[in-house]
């Protein structure tokens, strides 16, 4: 007992000594600066040390393979619905602040993928030369759990992926979410903005940047191609637009604009074969054209959506008609192959031309049938002439994808 009492009297001795509470299971005692999401600001805490008796007490088996033996959860497991709701992502072992809602993106592997996270502060990141290959790995600062790994082939501003197992986080609401880039002071990308930010607009504020976070890009304004939230439908069906509602000085113009939708293959190369044409005002890529509402990339990638992938252009008649449109609709992929553009196999690559009107309809009939008689291609022309019905805008990582990584061209055919 009298040596009981001995260790008890020289553990707390150590304690005061080494200026704080020990860690449970570690015997050991370190505070790291973590960055804390909500206001903004940097702190002093505690490094979480704890054993696997410890882990396992308070972790679910799921969760301490993933983040304590550095397992993987299957892609199709991972959660990859983006909130609704502004908030973070914290760590399931230590609740520190990793990734906020608004730098995360479909990517389309299966797995929850964010641009940057809430600081370079809160992870870290290690050679992984597992499964005989090289990968970095991502793990949180303070508990060092695994979470992922990260891959430099991400969207704007920082072209990183951060590819998280869902496992190893847990979503949290917060009104108020900060994030601090390398360099720079804290950037406020949800809730209202704070007097002493109010001369620093966020480029990725909440009204700015759509569901996917895919929302505006990342660190870009693109204006009108993207404003819309991925899976929210346009409404081009309504026969009306608010901006047609009112006629205000100076609209005469812009309430001439007419619309168009195309499907020719991967969305990403015919929106770029359409984005720099004289007289085109706006372009976003997205699906329509099948039965599930709201869907998303993963969904319309099941082929059980009846959806295409396809861009909807937003043109000035003046400028350029829709015939013209057409032309260029017909020479950027090969209108013979049913569901399939070269590499690209499935329905949601199928040829097709939504009308919007009756005239729309009568000169895309006409222009398929000079196509056939021309003798251009020796196979039947496939391409679908249907009504434009709901399109739900894509993720924003889709949005201008070409744009943003500097091409200028993607092979369709």
């Amino acid at each position: 007992m009298r040596l009981y009492w001995t260790g008890l009297i020289v553990a707390a001795t150590l304690n005061l000594l080494l200026g704080g509470p020990m860690i449970e299971g570690s015997g050991r005692s370190e505070k790291i600066p973590i960055f804390n999401a909500r206001t903004g600001k940097v702190e002093e805490l505690e490094k979480v040390y704890k054993t696997d008796a410890e882990w396992k007490k308070i972790l679910t088996r799921e969760q301490y393979r993933i983040t304590r033996l550095k397992g993987t959860e299957p892609p199709v497991g991972g959660k990859c619905e983006i909130p609704k709701e502004n908030g973070l992502y914290e760590c399931v072992c230590c609740s520190t602040d990793l990734f906020a809602v608004k730098t995360k993106f479909e990517s389309g592997t299966g797995w929850p993928s964010f641009w940057e996270p809430v600081s370079k502060l809160n992870v870290r990141t290690h050679v992984d030369r597992s499964l005989g290959m090289t990968r970095t790995e991502v793990l949180c600062a303070r508990c060092d759990a695994h979470l992922g790994h990260v891959f430099d082939d991400g969207p704007p501003p920082t072209g990183m992926r951060y590819c998280i197992n869902s496992v190893a986080l847990k979503f949290v609401n917060s009104d108020t979410v900060f994030v601090q880039e390398p360099g720079k002071e804290p950037k406020q990308v949800s809730g209202k903005e704070p007097k002493h930010h109010s001369g620093e607009e966020s480029n990725l504020d909440s009204e700015k940047i759509p569901k996917q976070e895919s929302g505006k890009e990342p660190g870009q304004h693109l204006g009108k191609a993207v404003k819309e939230k991925p899976g929210k439908p346009t409404g081009q069906q309504s026969g009306k637009d608010s901006r047609r509602e009112s006629k205000k000085p100076g609209e005469e113009a812009e309430q001439k604009l007419q619309k168009a939708t195309f499907a020719a293959g991967c969305f990403w190369g015919v929106e770029e074969a359409f984005r720099t044409l004289p007289g085109v005002v706006s372009t976003k890529v997205g699906y329509t054209g099948g039965t599930l509402r709201n869907p998303t990339y993963e969904d319309v990638s099941t082929h059980t959506t009846g959806h295409a992938e396809a861009v909807e252009i937003e043109f000035d008649p003046s400028k350029i008609s829709y015939e013209q449109l057409l032309d260029v609709f017909w020479k950027i992929h090969d209108p013979t192959t049913p569901n399939r553009q070269g590499p690209d196999v499935g329905s949601q690559y199928r040829s097709a031309i939504f009308f919007h009107d009756k005239k729309q309809e009568a000169a895309a009939i006409s222009s398929k049938e000079r196509l056939e008689k021309s003798g251009t291609y020796k196979g039947k022309i496939v391409t679908q002439i249907v009504t434009a019905t709901e399109f739900y805008v894509a993720e924003e990582y889709h949005q201008q994808y070409l744009k943003k990584r500097g091409r200028t061209s993607c092979e369709i055919k």
